[in-house]
């Protein structure tokens, strides 16, 4: 059964490493959380055995296009966010919007955003001194990122 894993695992990996030019650490996320979703399938009965390395590759396959997908959402409402031309609101503001934004995420969050972002600290230096993996602190980050902008978003209407 491990050598099944590891070589859909690994196969699949190189796969979108190549095909979709993604660093090894993401891509390897990504076929984790197919695993997982393959695994509740099975479990279910909504999926059978047969070609399993084409459909985890698919799965796979999918997941990163999704994540893609939903990565573009988010890009392009902060890049309509900073397109636009108000006077109304200059920089100071967005820092202190920014700024009152952090505050409102627990202890815990505002350490990540300060140790990542302020103090410039290495996800994989973080993940060691937090005891945690590298995709487990990844998935943390892009919640209190997303926790973080829907904050500043909410705080930014008001001012509009």
């Amino acid at each position: 059964m491990v050598h099944i894993y590891e070589y859909h695992i690994n196969s699949s990996v190189s796969y979108l490493m190549r095909e979709f030019r993604v660093s090894k650490d993401f891509a390897y996320d990504i076929c984790m959380d197919t695993l997982i979703e393959l695994r509740a399938k099975f479990l279910s009965d909504k999926v059978k055995y047969g070609n399993l390395k084409f459909l985890f590759t698919r799965m796979a396959q999918n997941n990163l296009v999704d994540w893609h997908k939903r990565q573009k959402k988010l890009d392009d409402c902060i890049r309509e966010f900073l397109d636009l031309e108000d006077d109304s609101t200059d920089t100071d503001q967005y820092l202190a919007l920014l700024h009152q934004s952090i505050q409102l995420l627990d202890a815990e969050e505002e350490k990540l955003i300060t140790a990542l972002y302020l103090e410039d600290r290495n996800m994989k230096d973080l993940a060691e001194e937090y005891h945690i993996s590298y995709s487990n602190l990844r998935k943390r980050k892009e919640r209190v990122l997303k926790k973080l902008k829907k904050h500043f978003f909410r705080k930014y209407n008001t001012i509009r």
